[in-house]
């Protein structure tokens, strides 16, 4: 089991009483700021907002092919009509080489699959920002409402699995509307997004503050670092908590990564045009809502480095994340908000 510093038996209990009564009156209004938001997002959503997460198929059997391609015949061979044998595939694709000039890419490559992005289904913004407000209420009154041992006894032993179920559920409900917003439609490809940050949530969260806690409760692994390279046990649990530790800042790196080079890809164009100035009022809103969960988002990571080596309290980091909660799920139903306030005028 990890040590326990406790040097002052009273002085820590007088400070774990007040840190424990800040944090469940802080979960009380976080509880209840939320389900404001979640009223502020449904009220969003009774006038024409325009917003919606798109979900589409590129990939499907419904896709254009080159017509010269779906005979076994080729006109350019002396018999056209001429039916090639299966052993013969090879004479076939060179003569039917030169007829299919408009499948050509940049790279001199036929492509002889077209994708087709084809409509699957879409769901309102503004339900997936009210779903996301409502589990987070729910998350933090359960915290408020049975806080006092199991909670203080979790924290005192630095993990807070609520927590990291929560985020693994709303943050990927934030970054799926970014993403879409963003035109990142394609189903499967928003399934995997919110997937890896489900991964990054658990493994770098919860799996990574298990991993720690049994790992001795210091940042290299033992009590001041002296668990590594005495014990095969420890060694394993030392590197496996770093693994996926460094796995979910890639996740991370990689996720915004994507929903910004598709965002600029395709709206930047539109930007450089006469009517740029049109366009913006149409794209802006994605533009601040990307830069603005980004900012935000990134607060949730530096909040988790400073409590892994030790920069902060785990308790103080708890509050720390209450707040960036607080701020992260406001802005984001505000700007939203203001968007649809916009429109309707």
């Amino acid at each position: 089991m990890p040590p326990r510093r406790r040097t002052n038996p009273v002085r820590y209990a007088v400070l774990s009483h007040i840190r424990y009564a800040t944090l469940k009156a802080a979960n009380m209004w976080a509880s209840l700021f939320h389900l404001l938001l979640a009223a502020a997002a449904i009220w969003a959503g009774t006038g024409e907002t325009q917003f919606k997460v798109r979900f589409d198929r590129v990939w499907n059997s419904n896709v254009t092919t080159p017509p010269v391609i779906q005979s076994p015949t080729c006109s350019s061979n002396t018999d056209p009509l001429y039916r090639y044998q299966a052993s013969e595939y090879r004479l076939w694709l060179a003569c039917i080489k030169q007829q299919v000039e408009d499948w050509r890419d940049e790279m001199d490559n036929v492509r002889l699959y077209s994708p087709a992005i084809n409509e699957f289904f879409e769901v309102e913004v503004w339900i997936l920002l009210c779903v996301f407000c409502i589990l987070t209420a729910l998350s933090h009154c359960v915290l408020w409402v049975g806080h006092d041992k199991f909670y203080s006894e979790l924290l005192d032993d630095r993990q807070q699995p609520i927590r990291w179920l929560e985020y693994a559920v709303t943050s990927s409900l934030m970054i799926l509307v970014s993403a879409s917003l963003s035109n990142v439609t394609e189903f499967y490809l928003l399934v995997f997004l919110v997937l890896a940050n489900m991964f990054m949530q658990l493994g770098g969260g919860l799996v990574f503050e298990v991993l720690d806690y049994y790992d001795g409760g210091w940042p290299l692994g033992g009590e001041g670092g002296g668990g590594w390279f005495t014990s095969k046990r420890m060694n394993v649990l030392g590197c496996t908590k770093w693994l996926v530790y460094g796995l979910s800042w890639l996740v991370f790196i990689a996720s915004f990564s994507l929903i910004f080079d598709a965002f600029y890809s395709i709206t930047q164009p539109y930007f450089e045009f006469e009517s740029g100035y049109l366009w913006e009022e149409l794209f802006g809103f994605v533009k601040i809502i990307n830069w603005t969960l980004f900012s935000l988002y990134f607060a949730f990571p530096a909040i988790h480095v400073m409590q892994v080596f030790r920069y902060v309290d785990y308790a103080t980091g708890e509050l720390l994340y209450i707040v960036a909660s607080f701020v992260a799920k406001g802005g984001l139903v505000g700007i939203y908000l203001y968007a649809a306030v916009a429109r309707k005028n």
